[in-house]
């Protein structure tokens, strides 16, 4: 009986994957493209960043450029993380990974970031806002901003705008330069007000809430989303300024990397949860998620690919395979029809673009 069973569950799978096989040559026109870490090019002489570059995506990310002759910088806060990353390394990678202070909850800590890369670089050929926090409680930075929005948008658009003018540079005078901005599916989540998008004074408003029931998750996913939503305008709004500019050699794109089994919500890097959502929520995402190297790969294409330059795609939002990628994966595509509404709307990229100007300067002053 139990072999029976067992064979029958054998032909279900085995029919599940042959018929899931068969779908793949019918969706692969639907999808524009595939990619592998194959495919990525030498990349010796180039100067790359990448933000939260030691732990999950963003380490999948650092380690196939690395594997494939770039100089990398991990931006981040731990300078820890670094260090064991960097002793793991084979001994020809290691004098070409180094590390970049970065706090992106502190503003004038991203300008000081972009300032010391300049002194120490004279190329940023391609840079990977990468690094977020998801499940947190609403606090409020150094700076008085919500600090979800304020590390995974405001802190990367310090960070940019002052790496900019090199950006711009390594474009003239090496070809072309990438800024890739990792955003996330979760954007269209956001319940935004119809006529003006992200609420903005909500942004400076403390709320008291230590993540200790299940309905303080939601109000936190919905903050999460608000700064995913920030990413892609803001990718989309410096696409047209650099555009309008004359720097058409900067490829901007940002993306959904899928849903990653990383330690972002559910594990000890949330300590404000309590044990029991971190045990159920581990399991749902073990059962939804890809692994990190997979979700690296929408990065590296948009970072490495020479198709990106000579087919000059750029302000655009790119997606996963079917399901996220979890069944299917090797897809990137195009997803324009998956962007929300106000993802889309160029009004509001750019009030945004200029409530992000105004608050860079309150806190820097002139600087």
């Amino acid at each position: 009986m139990l072999n029976r069973k067992h064979g029958c569950r054998s032909r279900v799978a085995k029919n599940f994957v042959g018929n899931l096989s068969a779908l793949i040559p019918v969706m692969a026109p639907l999808l524009s493209k595939t990619f592998s870490l194959d495919q990525i090019p030498d990349l010796v002489g180039k100067v790359m960043i990448v933000t939260g570059g030691a732990t999950g995506i963003g380490r999948q990310t650092v380690l196939a450029l690395l594997k494939h002759n770039a100089k990398v910088y991990i931006a981040s806060r731990s300078q820890s993380k670094f260090d064991a990353m960097l002793a793991a390394l084979e001994e020809e990678q290691k004098p070409r990974l180094k590390f970049l202070p970065l706090d992106l909850s502190s503003l004038k800590a991203c300008v000081d970031a972009a300032e010391n890369f300049g002194r120490a670089e004279e190329r940023c050929d391609v840079l990977v806002a990468n690094a977020a926090l998801s499940i947190m409680p609403c606090d409020l930075t150094v700076d008085g901003y919500e600090i979800q929005f304020a590390t995974n948008h405001l802190g990367h658009f310090a960070f940019i705008s002052h790496l900019l003018p090199l950006i711009k540079k390594t474009s003239t005078e090496y070809g072309e330069a990438r800024v890739i901005i990792v955003a996330s599916h979760a954007h269209s989540m956001y319940k935004a007000d119809p006529k003006t998008g992200i609420d903005f004074n909500d942004l400076t408003v403390s709320k008291q809430q230590d993540m200790t029931k299940v309905s303080d998750i939601q109000p936190s996913l919905q903050r999460y989303a608000r700064s995913k939503l920030a990413n892609i305008q803001y990718a989309r709004a410096l696409h047209r300024r650099l555009e309008k500019e004359g720097f058409n050699r900067i490829f901007v794109n940002c993306l959904n990397p899928g849903t990653i089994g990383s330690p972002t919500f559910g594990s000890s890097p949330a300590p404000h949860l309590p044990s029991w959502i971190k045990i159920l929520s581990q399991g749902i995402i073990r059962m939804t998620s890809i692994s990190p190297a997979d979700g690296a790969l929408t990065s590296l294409m948009l970072a490495t690919d020479p198709e990106i330059a000579e087919k000059e795609i750029k302000g655009r939002y790119f997606d996963v395979g079917p399901l996220a990628g979890k069944f299917v994966y090797g897809y990137s595509y195009e997803a324009e029809e998956k962007l929300s509404g106000f993802a889309r709307d160029g009004g509001m990229g750019e009030r945004l673009w200029e409530w992000s100007e105004r608050a860079l300067g309150k806190v820097l002053g002139g600087k």
